[in-house]
């Protein structure tokens, strides 16, 4: 009766497809910040961004962050998809995207709210960040990309996988192979050559 199989349209069946093809674009630096430019601090856009640039979870768990959960600087995050539970510290930017919210677009238990003063579900949060990045010229871009830019973040500063799962509560290197796989390989290189270097040169001290 119908054309096409609806269970190909869930998220976790096109997360799974897109992870292993490498479909969702890992955004640039220059992309993290021409969304910035389009989006302001104090903006809901803005701080959707940032809270899913600095916890590096999925949107399911994004949407039930919130103030009142934070406890020494950090916050609770019991992963909706996983189940897996980790504490994750607020970097200042996130910090300062929460602060300069006003006080009727945010409320002490999610950080995100929509404009009729409700929190927003999964669903709805993705389709508002897809408009969001839309309207930043970036119709490329996902939610789900910015995680993997994230990640591509601490690949290229050379952060082990354990530090890495700590934060994105992957829990198996092949799993996390496919997120950082467009680690800036330039970069990458180069710290590579330069420790050979001076590796070399202290043996013929």
């Amino acid at each position: 009766m119908i054309d096409h199989n609806p269970a190909e349209d869930t998220d976790i069946v096109r997360e799974r497809r897109e992870e292993k093809t490498g479909g969702f674009h890992c955004w640039t630096e220059e992309e993290i910040n021409t969304f910035r430019a389009r989006w302001p601090i104090g903006s809901r856009e803005r701080l959707g961004m940032e809270l899913i640039l600095w916890t590096d979870q999925r949107r399911s768990d994004v949407v039930r962050m919130g103030r009142e959960q934070i406890k020494d600087g950090r916050i609770p995050v019991v992963q909706e998809k996983t189940g897996k539970r980790l504490w994750l510290p607020l970097a200042p930017q996130l910090v300062e995207a929460i602060v300069a919210m006003k006080p009727h677009e945010t409320s002490p238990s999610c950080f995100l709210i929509t404009k009729k003063g409700t929190p927003f579900t999964k669903e709805s949060f993705g389709n508002f960040f897809r408009r969001a990045c839309s309207e930043a010229g970036l119709d490329h871009c996902s939610a789900h990309g910015l995680r993997k830019a994230t990640l591509r973040r601490m690949a290229e500063l050379e952060m082990a996988n354990s530090s890495m799962k700590s934060v994105s509560g992957q829990t198996r290197d092949e799993t996390l192979a496919e997120y950082i796989r467009t680690a800036n390989q330039k970069a990458l290189a180069e710290s590579a050559i330069n420790q050979l270097s001076k590796w070399e040169k202290a043996q013929s001290v």
